[in-house]
């Protein structure tokens, strides 16, 4: 906890420190202030659905395959800067086949869609308007849906 509050202190002080200095040292302090703030709010979002959705019951419910879609397995490109080169290198980064389904079901009485991945099998099996059962969580803060799986009814 001690090294929380001393890394939090030093990184508090040489922000203030950057934003002194004008005008590079503010923008510089500008920059790195957005980027913290972003990287706390993508953490404390992630704490929040942990929290929102973990250790509650599964319950079921029936729902209708509305949409089927399949990914292929393909290849992405991002620039990766190399501070030792000096340059920029294309990096690739390998997605795999996707096989996703939206379902539609019943939710407080309310139709709700929900988007699931499931594997190539079952997705070979349903079709559009197929009448499925689906696992899920209701958070216990937002009451967000959080499909767990489906199956065939």
């Amino acid at each position: 906890m001690e090294f929380i509050v001393s890394l939090t202190k030093s990184i508090i002080e040489m922000i203030s420190k950057m934003l002194l200095d004008w005008p590079i040292g503010s923008v510089l302090g500008v920059i790195l202030s957005g980027a913290i703030l972003i990287v706390i709010w993508l953490v404390l979002s992630e704490i929040f659905c942990l929290i929102d959705s973990c250790f509650l019951p599964i319950q079921k419910s029936m729902g209708e395959v509305r949409e089927k879609e399949f990914t292929p397995a393909h290849i992405t490109y991002i620039s990766v800067y190399d501070a030792a080169l000096k340059t920029s290198r294309m990096q690739p980064v390998y997605h795999s086949d996707e096989w996703m389904v939206t379902v539609e079901m019943q939710n407080k009485g309310q139709p709700v869609e929900v988007d699931l991945e499931i594997e190539k099998e079952l997705f070979e099996k349903i079709s559009k308007d197929t009448p499925v059962l689906v696992d899920y969580v209701t958070g216990r803060f937002s009451g967000s849906i959080y499909p767990k799986d489906l199956m065939l009814a």
